[in-house]
């Protein structure tokens, strides 16, 4: 604090001297009647980017993310443009989405305001588009595709593959211990197809994406929902068609859009800095903020190689220190829990749940849901009082999977000998060269439905339900956001500005940044590398889409303690 009274005054000085300058820049950001060009490419998140620490030295030379586009963060340079008498409009540029509903919804819905605002929204596709990428698209008034590029509006699908046979033939045998029927996150190496639960609980979501997509697509296009059925049905189009057909509006090259759209283009980027987006107000007194703590991927209790090399983990120790830093810096006055992730192991979710909790009996705590909050990222999620999710958000599942896969034939194929010295009744019950006993078995289905009951009670304490009413909307099943708020899983509907607001409104009239930060915490040095779980080597055999983080084996044995572990995933969509 005394540092920054006695560098006030400088600083103040600098300011006035470049004040001539940069307000000339921020006046003339953009030539008159320019558009803005805003690039949306990659995986789409609804809150800010989360900040690398510059310390240790080797945060700096860890490889950049893949191209990511924070909608949160997206909205100072929307803002700008809105507000700007030069500007006319934006233009985006939609080059490939990836992600899930509930993220393209809040995407839609960031840019969607510029055209609200009465001015331009024009949507560039230099390589065509699918679903996502139009549904995003239709929220302009103006949509521009190449001549020969695919526009492939043809409705949305979930597809799964399913191994059972596949490991038989390698000699891999798969037990199941699911809670209850719809819990299907182990069907894809325990069954040759889907069950009629599982059909049933993705019919539904399907049919919320279906009538999501066509809502959008008619309302921006501005004409009827039975002409974009009609535009679904006759399958992918391009060029002269899609115009035809009124899919878009115009075909053009990348160097005719100034001339088409008869206005001078600028990239975001330039104007944000022109316009000094990048510059943050210098306060003596820092106001206080809304901090975020983010539970992204599947839940783990250690990051080991095998995991690591899969995809985004949420791993617990690493969400904790986050947790705990947001609850010890004063300057955090409440806090966004942000959930996006299928699930976990048990340990991992309940030890997050627990520093989640402590953190809510000391400062407000909101939980946002993003694509996915199921399973063990709805353990974690009622932690907070009030719990926030887009209609679109994939939820519930609450219950209990473990899969156990037994090596014995391929062991017994490979010429593998198995000799074991061991004290105690059950000191082998992880082993998977061979298979469980009877006795080993029913140990483990008593333990199984012990954790069921748990996650149930669970939910019944701290949603004020009686375990009945949880037992009916539970046994694995899993909610769009829409049917969660009717099931009281979900309080409001809404993204990262519901759950901002909620706080703001708990916390009255103190003073805060506008914009909400994400927390980062320190993690414990360690020198000791993880431990190599004992089945990784049987995961290297399976495909690529059974090796995902959210898949079963994976979240089963991401701890590298036992190969059987009990986790609490729903299956990725």
């Amino acid at each position: 604090m005394l540092f920054r009274l006695l560098l006030a005054p400088l600083a103040l000085l600098v300011r006035v001297l470049l004040f001539p300058r940069r307000a000339l820049r921020r006046v003339f950001a953009a030539p008159k009647g320019a558009l803005i060009e805003v690039t949306l490419k990659g995986l789409i998140r609804e809150t800010p980017a989360r900040p690398r620490k510059w310390w240790p030295p080797r945060n700096l030379l860890r490889r950049e993310r893949a191209s990511e586009v924070h909608v949160r963060s997206l909205r100072r340079v929307l803002d700008e443009a809105i507000a700007d008498a030069r500007v006319s409009g934006v233009l985006v540029r939609i080059d490939g989405l990836a992600g899930g509903w509930a993220s393209f919804a809040a995407l839609r819905e960031e840019i969607a305001r510029v055209r609200a605002a009465g001015k331009r929204l024009v949507a560039w596709l230099p390589h065509g588009g699918g679903n996502r990428e139009l549904y995003v698209a239709s929220a302009a008034s103006t949509i521009v595709t190449p001549r020969t590029a695919d526009v492939a509006l043809v409705g949305p699908k979930i597809e799964g593959h399913y191994a059972r046979s596949a490991l038989d033939k390698l000699g891999i045998d798969v037990e199941l211990h699911a809670r209850k029927e719809f819990k299907s996150a182990g069907d894809r190496v325990a069954r040759d197809g889907r069950s009629e639960a599982d059909r049933q609980q993705n019919e539904a979501l399907l049919d919320a994406v279906f009538a999501a997509l066509i809502a959008a697509v008619a309302e921006g296009r501005g004409v009827p929902e039975a002409r974009v059925r009609g535009w679904i049905d006759d399958g992918p189009t391009h060029g002269e068609i899609a115009v035809e057909r009124g899919l878009v509006d115009h075909v053009a090259h990348d160097d005719d859009l100034p001339t088409l759209l008869g206005a001078p283009v600028v990239p975001a980027g330039a104007y944000a800095e022109r316009r000094g987006l990048g510059r943050s107000p210098y306060r003596l007194v820092r106001r206080r903020a809304i901090g975020i703590v983010e539970v992204h991927g599947a839940i783990a209790s250690t990051a080991t190689p095998l995991a690591q090399a899969m995809g985004p983990l949420a791993i617990a120790e690493r969400v904790i220190a986050d947790l705990r830093a947001a609850e010890r810096d004063p300057r955090i006055a409440a806090v966004v829990l942000d959930i996006d992730s299928p699930g976990g192991t048990v340990g991992a979710s309940d030890a997050i749940w627990a520093a989640a909790h402590r953190l809510a009996a000391k400062k407000p705590v909101v939980a946002r849901m993003g694509d996915v909050a199921a399973s063990g990222g709805y353990w974690i999620a009622v932690a907070a009082k009030t719990i926030v999710a887009r209609p679109l958000t994939v939820t519930g599942s609450i219950g209990v999977v473990a899969v156990r896969p037994i090596a014995a034939r391929l062991a017994e194929r490979l010429g593998i000998a198995r000799d074991v010295i061991a004290r105690g009744r059950f000191a082998d019950l992880d082993a998977v060269t061979r298979a469980p006993t009877d006795e080993e078995r029913a140990l483990f289905a008593r333990e199984i439905d012990a954790h069921y009951g748990a996650f149930v009670a669970h939910v019944a304490a701290f949603r004020g339900m009686v375990p009945d009413e949880v037992e009916r909307v539970a046994r694995g099943r899993v909610w769009t956001g829409a049917a969660a708020l009717e099931q009281r899983l979900v309080d409001r509907l809404g993204g990262l500005d519901e759950a901002v607001a909620v706080l703001r409104s708990e916390l009255g009239p103190l003073r805060l940044d506008e914009e909400p930060r994400v927390v980062v915490g320190r993690l414990p040095s360690r020198r000791d590398p993880a431990p190599r779980p004992a089945a990784a080597a049987i995961l290297e055999l399976l495909p690529e889409s059974l090796r995902t983080p959210a898949s079963p084996l994976v979240a089963a044995i991401a701890e590298g303690a036992r190969v059987a572990a009990i986790a609490l995933v729903s299956q990725p969509r």
